[in-house]
């Protein structure tokens, strides 16, 4: 890695007293008089980057600066996503949990909800307390059999709440978050037990830390039985992991309480890779006949896109942007948006008069959505920066001046 760079860097040593020029340019964000740099200051800059683009929507003082480049789009990834969700599902879709009963076992089902937190566990245990004697049952079984071990590419392998595992079923999007004081070890939500796996995954957390779960599926099934036991029976019952008997009841079955829309609006406003990731999967198993896959997740995304607005040439390897695999250009994450201008206000409210999702991965720096022009009106824009440092703002101040 570090070779590699060294050569890129040295290939590039003749850009450096422009580069230096323009990097000073970027820090700051304002001409030299102290005011707002103007529009025309960044679109020199944008074309003075050769792994850049900006497009904006037909009308006066449209732009499109190198449109058809493929890029890394890093998290605006995050709006395919979403658009392939609210397309195919519609806004007011529910996700599901089953729940059976087989003599004195509750089975749980898990079928790919990203949103079974604490709080939803909550109202599952209503839920079950109103189908069934909660008292008759002894134990506690999980079938996580509808995802198998799966690795997208992109994701690491560190414990940070971005690399969390995808699963059939887990809870609070497969991490723990943790507190060490005085007091000792204890969790840091107050909603959420302290289970067994807590305790052994804090032993050498100190202060506060959020973290990954460890390994795959049945670790995450693992760690949601051992909180569901908690919240439900209010202690630690004894726990299998096993495929669904044939012959167990169902006795109830869970619809998140989020809508899809509220499910894609979080997702957008914290970037959330574990729930873009499991829709992406989600989407590709309805499409192969209930199978999850990999393959069946991208292969469903890019004919939809190739169907559906006529792409041909990108590539798409996740739905939250982590994979350095996918390309699109401009025109391609433009179109996405204006898909989704019945659903704007689904996307995270970055200015005042700014609407889009960001897209941030080491040199790279990209922001996709609407800007409200002068007269009021949301135009759809996509820009993408690759191989260059530039400030995290940066993108947010040029799309500022867009509007102007």
């Amino acid at each position: 890695m570090i070779k590699r760079f060294i050569s890129k860097f040295n290939g590039r040593r003749k850009q450096v007293a422009a580069k230096v020029v323009l990097t000073a340019a970027f820090a700051v964000g304002v001409a030299a008089n102290g005011q707002a740099k103007p529009l025309a200051d960044y679109l020199k800059e944008v074309n003075a980057m050769p792994e850049a683009s900006l497009l904006t929507a037909k009308g006066p003082g449209a732009v499109d600066i190198r449109s058809d480049k493929l890029l890394i789009p890093a998290s605006t990834m995050k709006l395919l996503t979403a658009y392939l969700a609210l397309d195919h599902w519609g806004e007011d879709h529910r996700l599901s949990t089953e729940f059976y009963r087989s003599d004195d076992t509750l089975w749980v089902r898990g079928l790919g909800d990203p949103n079974l937190t604490s709080e939803e566990l909550e109202l599952v245990a209503l839920a079950l307390d109103k189908k069934l004697d909660l008292n008759g049952i002894k134990n506690l079984a999980i079938d996580h059999s509808y995802f198998p071990e799966i690795k997208l590419d992109g994701r690491g392998k560190s414990n940070n709440p971005y690399d969390a595992a995808n699963s059939a079923i887990g809870v609070n999007y497969n991490t723990v978050y943790l507190k060490r004081d005085r007091r000792g070890l204890y969790s840091g939500e107050a909603q959420t037990p302290m289970t067994p796996m807590g305790k052994k995954l804090g032993r050498w957390v100190k202060g506060s830390y959020r973290m990954s779960l460890p390994g795959g599926g049945d670790k995450a099934a693992q760690y949601f039985a051992e909180v569901f036991s908690q919240i439900v029976f209010g202690k630690q019952l004894p726990i299998t992991m096993a495929k669904l008997p044939a012959d167990a009841e169902k006795v109830y079955t869970h619809k998140n309480s989020k809508t899809m829309a509220r499910v894609v609006e979080q997702m957008l406003e914290y970037s959330n890779n574990y729930t873009a990731n499991q829709l992406f999967l989600l989407l590709g198993a309805e499409a192969n006949g209930g199978v999850v896959t990999e393959q069946a997740a991208i292969d469903y995304a890019s004919q939809r896109f190739r169907e559906k607005l006529g792409w041909q040439d990108f590539a798409i390897y996740d739905g939250a942007g982590l994979s350095r695999k996918n390309r699109l250009n401009t025109k391609q994450l433009l179109s996405v948006a204006e898909e989704m201008r019945p659903w704007r206000w689904l996307l995270p409210s970055a200015r005042d008069h700014i609407r889009a999702k960001t897209g941030t991965m080491l040199r790279i720096s990209s922001l996709a959505g609407f800007y409200r022009d002068p007269n009021g009106q949301w135009r759809a824009f996509a820009l993408m920066i690759n191989d260059e440092d530039v400030t995290f703002d940066y993108r947010f101040r040029l799309s500022e001046q867009l509007g102007r």
